[in-house]
Order: structure tokens, then sequence, then C-alpha cells
């Protein structure tokens, strides 16, 4: 008698399906776009991989379906899917992606490394009183030889850099803090004294505080401003999940570890400075955050006294 199903070769049901068990009550049969994304940068359609789809004709789905769709499917297969529209033209469609691409070209290509430039430029000549031209000159030449190497000259030398500079940082911090011992109970007593004072409950009350400190976390680690996925979306790791803790814990080691060295730095020197000049009540002065003085806060121009 003749099978109540239809049979197909497995090899041809993966082929078609993806599937060894296929519902062929659906026609849902992949396709080979393997040369459509060829020349994209994105890890599972890198060369040398076979890259299949399903088509999906007169798709109305908003983007909160599509999300729900392969959340469900990632659960059910083990495996994350990914989509993507295509114009008349059978090309890739990128919208929103391709504007957000010009914003954060102009804004990490210009406006950040800017400003970044700029801190160190003028760091510099107050330290070594190097002309701005000079270091301006320096940092074009070793940025130049590190991002025409790539992503993976890029990669490589964060990697062993970053570190180094980190630790030699809250090293800094700590030998200041460490010379300075004695004088730590009173910082923190002003850090107290200054926080519960009137003046502090009314800028709290309209919303200072909040405003720079989401101001200051935005600078120090970028949390929430949309940045750094796109750094983290290069990275080369066997779920996105890994990558996503990753970056979940640089916000702590930013902003408890670099940011509290530098701002119990800061407000060591302020404290000993007030004392220095015959102060008998020292007093916070927040403009030391804003200027040159925070340069100084580093103990290169006005090192804390060690006697």
């Amino acid at each position: 008698s003749e099978a109540p199903f239809k049979r197909i070769p497995f090899n041809e049901a993966m082929d078609r399906y993806g599937s060894d068990k296929p519902d062929l009550r659906i026609d849902l049969t992949v396709q080979d776009i393997t040369a459509l994304v060829q020349g994209t940068e994105f890890g599972p359609f890198a060369e040398g991989n076979t890259v299949k789809a399903v088509v999906v004709s007169d798709c109305h789905l908003t983007r909160k379906q599509i999300d729900k769709l392969c959340a469900d499917v990632e659960v059910q297969a083990g495996q994350k899917p990914y989509w993507f529209r295509l114009d008349e033209n059978g090309e890739l469609v990128g919208g929103v992606a391709k504007f957000f691409a010009v914003l954060i070209s102009v804004t990490f290509g210009l406006i950040y490394v800017s400003v970044q430039a700029n801190n160190i430029t003028v760091s510099v000549v107050a330290a070594f009183d190097v002309p701005p031209l000079a270091t301006a000159l320096f940092l074009c030449v070793m940025t130049t030889l590190v991002i025409f190497g790539g992503m993976t000259r890029i990669a490589r030398f964060t990697e062993f850099f970053v570190p180094i500079m980190a630790g030699l940082y809250i090293l800094a911090a700590l030998i200041i803090i460490l010379c300075n011992l004695d004088k730590v109970p009173g910082m923190f007593g002003l850090i107290i004294h200054d926080a519960f004072s009137p003046q502090a409950a009314v800028g709290g009350g309209l919303g200072t505080a909040v405003l720079t400190g989401v101001e200051r976390g935005l600078f120090s680690n970028e949390a929430g401003e949309g940045s750094v996925p796109n750094a983290a979306a290069t990275a080369d790791v066997s779920h996105p999940v890994k990558q996503g803790l990753v970056q979940s814990f640089g916000v702590y080691v930013d902003t408890w570890i670099a940011r509290l060295a530098k701002y119990v730095r800061i407000t060591l020197n302020n404290y000993v400075e007030q004392k220095q000049q015959g102060i008998s009540e020292p007093s916070f002065d927040p403009a030391i955050l804003e200027s040159r003085d925070g340069i100084h806060a580093w103990g290169i121009k006005h090192p804390v006294d060690h006697h």
C-alpha cells in the first residue's frame, strides 16, 4: 500500500528544510543566501560558511513580533536566529542601522576623539610643557599605526594596553593615598560633612546631584548611551551573553574602581591644600573637577605634601 506520508531522502530534507523531520504541510524551505551576505563582517556570515535562510514574502510582522518569534525559536532550537529585510532590488535594507552608522561615525570619529585628544594635550602641557602640536602629531601617528591594521590589530593593542593603563592609573592613586594615609579620615569626614550640608540638600532637591551623576556616569562608562555595543559586536565569542556579561562587568570596573580612585585622589588633594593654606574647616570645591586643578590633583603640578 502507498505510504500515508510523503517520503524524501535525508540529505534532501536537510538541504531544503534544514531539518530531518520537516513538516511538509508548511511550505517553508530554506534557500542558500551565501552570495547575498558575502563580504559582511558579521561572524556567522564569515567567509567559508554556508548561509541559508527561510524567505518569507509579504511579511507584515512588527519588530516586537519578530523579536518574540526569534526568542521562541532560540528556546526551541538552542541556537540564535537572525533576520533581515531585502528591498525590491534584493539588497539588504539598512534603514535605521545606516543612520546609526553615520551618527556613530561622526560621534566617535570626530567628537569623542576630539575631547579625549584635547584632554591629553592639556595634561601633557600642564605636566611637561610640551607644545600641543607635538602631542597632536604623536597621537595621530600612534593612532594611524593601530587603526590601519584593522580590527585584529585594534583588538590586540587594546587587550594589551588597556589593562596596563588601568593598572598604572589605579596604582598611582593607591600610592598617593598610602603616602597620605593619615589624612584619609579627614578627607572622608569632609565628604560626609559636605554631603549633608544645606547646599547639598538644595542641590539634590533641584536634581543637580542626579544630573551631575548621570553626566559623569556617561563619560566614565557610557552606560545607557548605546556606544559600547558597537565595540562588543566585534567580539568573537561562542554566545552573545558571554560578551554581554563582560560589558556589564566593565561598568562596575570603570565606576567603582577607576572613577572612585580618581575622585578620592582629587578630594584628598583638595583637603590637603586647604589645610596647608590654614583653613581650619576645609570644604570641597566642585570647580576642581571642571578646571585644570583636576590635573593638579593627580600630583603632577601640585603634589600632595608628604611631610
